[in-house]
């Protein structure tokens, strides 16, 4: 009622409220509107737009390298493989947009091309599957080994985890997954039976060998990052605060340590699952596990076009859906200003 008897005074020539702004915060101030949260909604709609443009020209780049790439293999020229990657990138557009994929040789188990919409779903629930269970043990296991050597502020703990995080960091998912398959082919021959299949694909037995084999790495980091995390925390003056008032150890580690240490802990696990993509088509490859990874390889050995531009484009929005999800709990966690939202900008 309020905002249409100003508007029926507006329209009569009695006041201005667009051009004036006394009158317009009376507005905001008689209809209930917050003009703060107002600011930080303009703030907040224009950064994850500004994200999303930057989002859509870097997959539209990683499309156009994509075809030229594979027309580079083909042993055509320079100038000729530019052309044909405009020509095909706005066709691979168009594609995806009325979803019309194309057929696929690479992603059929059989001579005959199957659609690359009919296969796509299966090779992505499996490698989400697997990334998921792989960021889920690492952030378990590292996170607790991190919190137990912080916890313990000792000087042998913390040498050992610098070294076992510079160990997991260094090795090469392709030699993890090797020494993981002679282990186990070892102890099947001393042994007489078989502990783990050493390829293949099954929610079972099959996932344990390309799951450790993935987290391995992410295991090194977020336990070293939350050891340092928690030490450094535990140094603080309000931990100190929180122990002289007789607290219970708990309630000091997850209410005043953990809550301040979250921050480098999840980004860390933000960082070890892009870690993780970059190494599935190796590990995918390795154990025979046909999800994206493994059809991506196949795809470009056979030169399939179709199916390995959709895969390189679904790895490509993963990177940047992380990349952004991670951005944003930052920034709610740190509860930013309208100002910091306008003038921030995308991370290398």
């Amino acid at each position: 009622t309020i905002v249409n008897d100003l508007r029926e005074q507006r329209h009569r020539g009695k006041i201005t409220l667009l051009h004036q702004p006394k009158k317009r915060s009376e507005l905001l101030r008689l209809t209930g509107v917050d003009a703060e949260r107002l600011r930080a909604l303009t703030g907040w709609i224009g950064y994850l737009g500004r994200r999303l443009i930057s989002g859509a020209i870097i997959l539209l780049a990683i499309v156009y390298l994509t075809h030229f790439g594979l027309a580079m293999a083909r042993d055509l020229g320079a100038q000729a493989a530019f052309q044909l990657a405009a020509s095909r990138t706005l066709e691979s557009i168009i594609n995806v947009i009325t979803g019309e994929l194309g057929l696929s040789t690479a992603a059929s188990s059989t001579l005959n091309p199957i659609p690359v919409r009919e296969a796509f779903p299966a090779m992505l629930s499996r490698s989400f599957g697997l990334l998921g269970l792989s960021l889920l043990a690492a952030t378990l296991i590292g996170g607790l080994l991190g919190i137990a050597a912080g916890r313990a502020r000792r000087a042998g703990w913390s040498l050992l985890i610098l070294l076992l995080s510079i160990a997991g960091i260094s090795t090469p998912s392709f030699f993890a997954a090797f020494i993981m398959q002679r282990l186990v082919i070892r102890s099947t021959q001393t042994l007489g039976y078989r502990l783990l299949p050493v390829g293949g694909f099954g929610w079972d037995e099959h996932l344990v060998l390309p799951m450790l084999v993935l987290a391995a790495r992410p295991i090194a980091q977020v336990a070293r990052v939350t050891f340092m995390s928690v030490r450094e925390t535990y140094e603080q003056d309000y931990v100190r605060t929180a122990w002289s008032k007789g607290l219970g150890p708990r309630w000091v580690m997850w209410k005043h340590v953990m809550r301040n240490a979250a921050i480098p802990i999840v980004t860390t696990v933000g960082l070890s699952l892009r870690f993780s993509l970059s190494s599935l088509p190796v590990v995918e490859a390795f154990f025979g596990w046909s999800g994206l990874g493994f059809y991506l390889l196949r795809g470009i050995s056979q030169q399939d076009d179709n199916l390995t531009v959709i895969l390189v484009l679904c790895l490509g929005a993963l990177f940047i859906v992380v990349n952004l999800l991670l951005d944003v709990l930052c920034l709610l966690y740190t509860s930013p200003s309208p100002r910091d939202l306008s003038t921030s900008r995308m991370p290398s």
